[in-house]
């Protein structure tokens, strides 16, 4: 009887411990979506868990203590096992994306005192697209 009624509540009986890695693995789904790409930064405003998870992703990877079927559905979103930090213009597309989280736009000034670089080089993507200068990941990624 007592059993029927927690299942009535959809109780369950064992709880999976790949159900917090499928959560952040849809999470990461939701943000290629919508970024089209898997790089989230380490410290993103609208999920600060999803950032880490991806470089404990990597770093599982590196150490060989990831699943063949994880990384096989990581890889489905086109997730990169290993990024250039010091990669300008990667550094600087993370940058912009932090501040369209705060700001929900991309029209950085071109003088904005909280990072002076920021703004030419936001300009300096729209002079590429229209001189069609820019890589088509490129403008997949700022789209």
């Amino acid at each position: 009887d007592r059993i029927k009624m927690l299942e009535s509540l959809g109780f369950r009986w064992s709880v999976s411990p790949n159900s917090a890695w499928e959560k952040r693995y849809q999470e990461l789904c939701q943000y290629r979506d919508v970024h089209h790409h898997c790089n989230v930064p380490k410290r993103w405003a609208q999920n600060p868990p999803l950032g880490p998870w991806v470089h404990k992703q990597r770093q599982e990877y590196k150490n060989r203590n990831l699943s063949t079927d994880r990384i096989k559905m990581l890889e489905s979103l086109g997730f990169r096992w290993s990024v250039s930090p010091n990669s300008a213009w990667e550094k600087r597309y993370q940058e912009l994306c932090q501040y369209r989280d705060v700001h929900h736009h991309c029209n950085v000034p071109k003088r904005w005192a909280q990072n002076p670089p920021l703004g030419p080089w936001v300009h300096k993507q729209r002079q590429e697209y229209k001189n069609r200068n820019l890589s088509t990941d490129r403008i997949k990624m700022l789209e």
